[in-house]
């Protein structure tokens, strides 16, 4: 099941990169796409995909995130480079997507109204090729997004210096789908904190506070390597170079939490 899971999301994530005059512009002009993959086991998956946000305005440089259903989620970019058999890789129309959660990568080639490509998931060796069409009644869950600008702002850490900063947690995104997690957050991350130096160390992310109860917030920090962790007070990592964003979840939806986060690493 899992393996069918990561080539579902894969697929889902191919499905939405190409365009009329650049693999975005398909996207930009539907809410939705009806998608159907067949796999190489013989089995056949059908799921929506929705183009979520683009950062970044360069061709060269613009990256842009899909969700399929899952949901499952995939960083892609246009033009991309390589050869393939099938897609003349290089052209406007083109694009590469990689889902990091299930080691998938997606590739194929799209126009106003269609999308086709394939996707190969290294893990479980398991290859789909799928197709998709427009469809604004397919609809996919939200998800949280890392790479937003964070709601508290970005925090650079020093070795052996803590620094906290004030959020309000919360918000209407469901995470128990996320393994260890449960209760609802925002879609942007509420503080993102900054690593410079690398491995090896320590990273401590926490909430300053007395004792814990089953009630209260749940810490969920997403690393620079894209793994996500869910702990009620103190989160410890093995330290990784890059950003690690953080969010507050409220065992509600919609309720508003105020609340300190804070972050220190140190060196081995």
């Amino acid at each position: 099941m899992r393996a069918l899971g990561v080539v579902i999301g894969v697929a889902l994530i191919a499905a939405g990169a190409h365009a009329a005059s650049d693999c975005l512009e398909p996207l930009r002009a539907n809410a939705g796409w009806r998608c159907h993959a067949e796999l190489s086991n013989g089995q056949g998956v059908d799921y929506c995909l929705e183009h979520t946000h683009t950062f970044g305005a360069d061709p060269v440089s613009r990256f842009f995130k899909l969700v399929g259903t899952g949901p499952h989620t995939a960083s892609c970019s246009c033009r991309a480079k390589g050869n393939l058999p099938g897609a003349a890789f290089g052209e406007d129309q083109t694009y590469l997507c990689l889902d990091r959660a299930t080691d998938t990568v997606i590739s194929g080639k799209t126009t106003k109204r269609r999308m086709a490509g394939q996707t190969f998931n290294v893990g479980a060796n398991l290859r789909t090729t799928f197709s998709c069409e427009p469809d604004p009644a397919c609809d996919v869950q939200s998800v949280l997004e890392p790479d937003l600008p964070a709601q508290s702002g970005f925090v650079d850490l020093l070795p052996y210096a803590v620094v906290g900063v004030r959020v309000t947690g919360g918000g209407d995104i469901d995470i128990g789908g996320i393994a260890g997690c449960g209760g609802y957050a925002s879609e942007a991350p509420n503080v993102v904190f900054n690593v410079e130096p690398g491995p090896p160390g320590q990273l401590e992310i926490f909430m300053p506070g007395g004792d814990v109860h089953p009630d209260d917030p749940v810490l969920l920090v997403v690393t620079p390597s894209g793994a996500a962790h869910c702990v009620p007070y103190n989160l410890y990592l093995p330290l990784e170079r890059g950003s690690y964003s953080a969010w507050v979840a409220a065992p509600t939806a919609g309720f508003a939490l105020g609340i300190g986060v804070q972050g220190a690493y140190r060196l081995e």
